[in-house]
């Protein structure tokens, strides 16, 4: 699966630490699902990080909420800088490999004959939601403040 309209950008400015899908296997074979994300511009990528960590998806197990932890220290460098793959994402992409090595290297990506079935994917967290508790959290500080203060005699 491969979304490079949609999911491309700055996932650090964003503040994105995770995403987060609902995945069903249909086939008979277990997947070991892993995010990658690349900046290809009009030629090849610079950089190009992936999940060090896989998603293990079992055969025939219904509808199974997944989350994929994306800060540096969770993907490892394919080509390049991970921290560059993460601030110029134009490339995002879900793959199997039961190892944790870069899609098309040699010992890449393992073949499969697979039926996947991908929703409601989300960032998380989602920057709006980010500033909404960050505002919160702010508002109530406030106002334990202000409730705290003596009156003047």
């Amino acid at each position: 699966m491969i979304n490079g309209a949609q999911w491309r950008g700055d996932f650090i400015a964003a503040g994105i630490s995770g995403i987060m899908m609902d995945l069903f296997n249909m086939g008979s074979t277990d997947l070991s699902l892993r995010l990658l994300f690349a900046d290809p511009g009009p030629g090849l990528a610079e950089n190009v990080a992936f999940s060090t960590t896989a998603f293990f998806l079992p055969a025939g197990g219904g509808w199974t909420s997944a989350y994929f932890p994306i800060s540096p220290a969770d993907l490892s460098p394919g080509l390049g800088s991970v921290t560059a793959a993460l601030s110029d994402t134009t490339d995002f992409r879900l793959y199997h490999s039961f190892a944790p090595t870069f899609p098309g290297a040699l010992n890449g990506p393992e073949a499969v004959v697979a039926s996947l079935g991908v929703d409601n994917i989300t960032a998380t967290p989602e920057p709006t939601t980010a500033v909404l508790l960050g505002s919160g959290l702010l508002a109530l500080y406030s106002l334990k403040s202000w409730r705290g203060r003596k009156p003047r005699a």
